[in-house]
């Protein structure tokens, strides 16, 4: 059993703890090499000491604190010597096992040899502190392969037209900057970065959003996505699907218009879409206070504030109430539950500033008024609303919002 990872070693019995510094460890659960029966240690080996530190487990385990072990830490104290050895961004599931290991020594159960591992001294590798950081600045610089251990990855100005299998392989990574390259388009394979939370895209090629982010498992993880300076015309609904995106940047593209959806993205709190082509918002953008909404530089019409009128409203047809039904309750489906039209036309749903879906019996309308904002475009925007009823559409006119 081997674990990697940082420790800190510190002596429980002062009155006023100093404890060491943490250092890059491998920590072994076995015993010495050629003492089949001899007892079990929990051995700690670093660059300064390769050989390692031993701790016998039976009879001097006092206690072990695994209250935070899903966050990768957990500290085990023993008796003799009084030592707490503190373990921290250790991978959550290894030290999970090898805490259950160290307490079923403890307890002096047998374990099957294959648990235990032969305390020998540690190669350099073995203790050498992973790289969890690289930034690649040109061409010259793109390295053959990229470490396992990579947590950010920064690749700019290396003019890439696609991103490399070797990228795709490294599920540890978090934060991925592919910006200033010439990329148009992301494969299926993003999938496999499944604990990407931050995406940069920005100074590319690309002309539509790429779909695969809101397709794919990275929707569920992603939380910052920067897509500025493009040459994207639109952003599709799915992009609702991201349940966890907290910041949306789309400066400097060509876009005409958003989603309706922005506003009913529960995590989205910061939306920048500066220097496009748009004319009005999504109604939406009312249903909530944003911490930053920059739309500065656009063309908006402010001199469109159109009526509604209560006879407009008509009653749905029972296609659409079905389809109000799948897009509200939040039905999954797949291609072999609808057919192609019907898929379509539940994708197209609008959506009502209460928040529901409405299809072609909605009434459509533009107002004028000021977003809710820490930081904002100044002034009142044209809102391009959709009333799924009579009731919201007289609650809208009645409010002073």
């Amino acid at each position: 059993m081997k674990l990697r990872c940082e420790v800190q070693v510190s002596d429980h019995q002062l009155c006023i703890k100093k404890p060491g510094k943490a250092a890059f460890a491998q920590v072994s659960v076995g015993r010495k090499p050629g003492h089949k029966d001899g007892p079990i240690y929990v051995m700690i080996c670093t660059a300064q000491n390769r050989n390692g530190t031993k701790y016998v487990i039976w009879k001097n385990l006092k206690q072990i604190f695994g209250k935070f072990v899903k966050d990768g830490k957990a500290t085990v104290r023993f008796m003799n010597p009084p030592h707490d050895l503190a373990f921290s961004k250790a991978n959550a599931d290894l030290l999970d096992t090898f805490l259950k290991v160290v307490k079923l020594v403890a307890q002096g159960k047998g374990l099957p040899d294959e648990s235990l591992s032969s305390l020998a001294p540690a190669s350099l590798k073995q203790v050498e502190r992973p790289v969890t950081s690289l930034s690649v600045m040109s061409p010259s610089e793109y390295p053959m392969s990229f470490p396992k251990s990579l947590t950010k990855l920064m690749i700019c100005n290396c003019r890439l037209r696609r991103v490399s299998p070797h990228v795709l392989s490294l599920n540890l990574l978090t934060t991925l900057d592919l910006s200033f390259n010439s990329l148009s388009s992301l494969p299926e394979q993003m999938s496999q970065l499944k604990s990407l939370t931050s995406l940069s895209l920005a100074h590319n090629e690309f002309v539509t959003f790429p779909i695969v982010l809101c397709k794919t498992d990275v929707r569920r993880t992603l939380l910052v996505l920067d897509m500025k300076h493009n040459e994207m015309h639109s952003v599709p609904s799915c992009i609702k699907e991201c349940e966890k995106l907290q910041s949306l940047v789309l400066s400097s593209n060509k876009l005409h218009s958003l989603p309706q959806c922005l506003g009913h993205m529960k995590s989205l709190t910061s939306v920048s879409a500066s220097d496009n082509k748009l004319q009005y918002l999504p109604g939406s953008m009312l249903r909530k206070t944003w911490e930053l909404a920059d739309f500065s530089n656009n063309p908006f019409n402010l001199s469109i504030d159109n009526s509604t009128q209560a006879a407009s409203f008509a009653v749905p047809s029972l296609a659409e109430w079905s389809a109000r039904s799948v897009v509200n309750h939040e039905v999954q489906f797949t291609k072999e539950d609808l057919d192609l039209h019907s898929i379509q036309y539940v994708q197209g749903a609008h959506f009502c500033v209460c928040g529901s879906a409405c299809f072609e019996t909605s009434v459509r309308a533009t107002k004028k008024r000021p977003l809710w904002a820490t930081s904002a475009y100044q002034g009142d925007v044209p809102l391009q609303m959709h009333f799924c009823s009579l009731r919201c559409l007289k609650l809208f006119n009645s409010s002073k919002r």
